[in-house]
């Protein structure tokens, strides 16, 4: 191989990494966005859930106190 031949291979490979890399920062940056929205749709999602658990807990407890009492 001439020195010419890997002159030109080294270049056209570092050419091509560059180019590729360019977009990447751009995907990285669109994927953590959504990830975070995602998640914050996941918890709010999880905390209405919760709500009417933790609705139906109190009346039992109030119910159970109630029974305790007579």
């Amino acid at each position: 191989m001439s020195r010419f031949e890997l002159l030109f291979i080294t270049v056209l490979a570092l050419g091509s990494t560059s180019v590729v890399a360019a977009d990447g920062s751009e995907r990285s940056q669109a994927f953590w966005k959504e990830y975070k929205a995602s998640q914050e749709r996941i918890r709010i999602q999880a905390q209405r859930n919760a709500e009417p658990s933790k609705q139906k807990s109190d009346n039992t407890e109030k119910a159970k106190d109630k029974l305790a009492k007579d």
